[in-house]
């Protein structure tokens, strides 16, 4: 009885809480189309979502470039947040190739957290509303920003890249529930 009872409240917890996804564009580079920044050193596609930034980064030169990641950032707010990459997008890239990975404000490492371990994120704004909460107050969000501070050093110089990021849309997922059948 109490096991049935506390499943109740687990389940009507559950179907209380709405989730939420965040849809970004890139705002400040005329240069930008579809997302997509482009000058004579790379071209950098940036796709934003609740929690990663995926970037594909392509060196244009004929020369080595090198990404800076211990001065690369994501500024939230106003506060310049510690950036953690979770694919393998070494600092250096050879003339012409193209890299890619995710980048995002991890939490914390876990064990286990993928194949080998790997580390939680956290979202960009709030995109989870619980119980009771106001979603006017998580529409607010629509039209904030978040930048990409990218340094790349080449030859000698350094480009210090901003890619900011506006919040275009917000819309609620819908409900999915997923049952475990057994074949027979």
């Amino acid at each position: 009885m109490k096991n049935t009872i506390l499943l109740i409240c687990l389940l009507a917890l559950g179907s209380c809480t709405r989730r939420y996804v965040y849809s970004y564009k890139l705002v400040n580079a005329t240069e930008s189309v579809n997302n997509v920044y482009e000058d004579s050193l790379v071209r950098m596609k940036i796709n934003a979502g609740n929690k990663l930034i995926s970037l594909n980064l392509k060196n244009k030169t004929s020369e080595v470039i090198e990404i800076d990641w211990q001065h690369a950032a994501i500024v939230r707010e106003g506060v310049a947040l510690d950036l953690t990459k979770r694919g393998s997008l070494m600092g250096i890239i050879p003339a012409n190739a193209i890299k890619m990975d995710f980048l995002g404000i991890g939490l914390h490492y876990q064990k286990g957290y993928g194949m080998d371990g790997g580390y939680e994120f956290e979202d960009f704004f709030n995109s989870v509303l619980l119980f009771g909460d106001d979603e006017d107050e998580l529409m607010k969000n629509k039209g904030k920003r978040i930048s990409l501070l990218i340094p790349v050093d080449s030859g000698g110089n350094r480009w210090n890249y901003e890619m900011l990021l506006e919040v275009e849309s917000i819309r609620k997922l819908s409900n999915i529930m997923i049952t475990n059948k057994k074949k027979r």
